[in-house]
């Protein structure tokens, strides 16, 4: 398997008042397989790098405030498309984000746009979970929230927490 570089930087002007001002610069290279998407890659790895920015000039005005404000991850996982993993089988598919509301959760194996599949588990009635295809929005609709300390894992990893 054939791997291609991407190396993207983001830089901010901060003006800090009376006169004063400071220059950020950050930037990460990642190693894309061959059939990645470069654009796709690029937009991605700068909204992660642009939001890490902002965490940072967050930090700075805040500067000795004592306000605390986790750090978005850069090293997320790129989520395969629909249909790229399907000759996986289902225990060994990689989760890559969860959305929860009230007795359910939504798992995500693969994602394109706001499409998902993924596995949707029902804790009032277990019988009732499945894995199938699902809209973001929708759960976004019924005030589902994203899991924002969920770290990727197989899904027999999270089906042995669940046990």
């Amino acid at each position: 398997m054939k791997l291609k570089e991407l190396t993207v930087s983001v830089s901010r002007k901060i003006n800090l008042g009376n006169y004063e001002s400071k220059g950020i610069l950050i930037g990460a290279t990642v190693a894309l397989e061959e059939t990645d998407d470069m654009l796709e890659a690029k937009q991605e790895l700068t909204n992660r790098l642009n939001q890490f920015l902002e965490f940072e000039v967050k930090r700075i005005r805040n500067n000795g405030s004592g306000q605390k404000t986790a750090a978005p991850s850069l090293a997320k996982r790129r989520i395969p498309r629909l249909y790229e993993t399907e000759n996986i089988k289902l225990e060994d598919k990689m989760i890559y984000e969860h959305y929860f509301v009230g007795a359910f959760s939504w798992y995500v194996a693969e994602k394109e746009g706001n499409l998902c599949f993924g596995y949707v588990r029902n804790l009032a009635h277990p019988e009732f979970s499945e894995w199938g295809y699902f809209d973001l929005e929708e759960i976004k609709k019924v005030r589902g929230e994203k899991d924002l300390w969920f770290k990727p894992k197989k899904f027999k990893e999270l089906q042995m927490e669940w046990d």
